[in-house]
């Protein structure tokens, strides 16, 4: 983790300058930043049977659906809260 964290650190400072600036930043603009700062990188690498490989951290079955914490409401807002006994 540190290694990546130095490696991209001119990355990482780009885009906190740039959310310190406007709060949040559109998948244009945060691709714009990292090309500025490392160059287009492959989303996927070539495997020799033709077919791609995840990323690290990608899930495998090439699903894009977040995962939902199981914790997690039904996006209908707060929970109530719990009735004292």
């Amino acid at each position: 983790a540190y290694e990546l964290l130095t490696q991209y650190r001119g990355l990482l400072d780009a885009v906190v300058g740039k959310l310190i600036e406007q709060e949040t930043l559109s998948s244009d603009e945060f691709n714009k930043l990292v090309d500025e700062q490392i160059g287009v990188q492959p989303v996927a690498a070539s495997t020799p049977g033709g077919g791609t490989t995840p990323p690290s951290g990608a899930p495998a079955g090439g699903s894009t659906e977040p995962k939902r914490r199981p914790d997690a409401g039904t996006g209908k807002g707060p929970a109530p809260a719990p009735t004292p006994a």
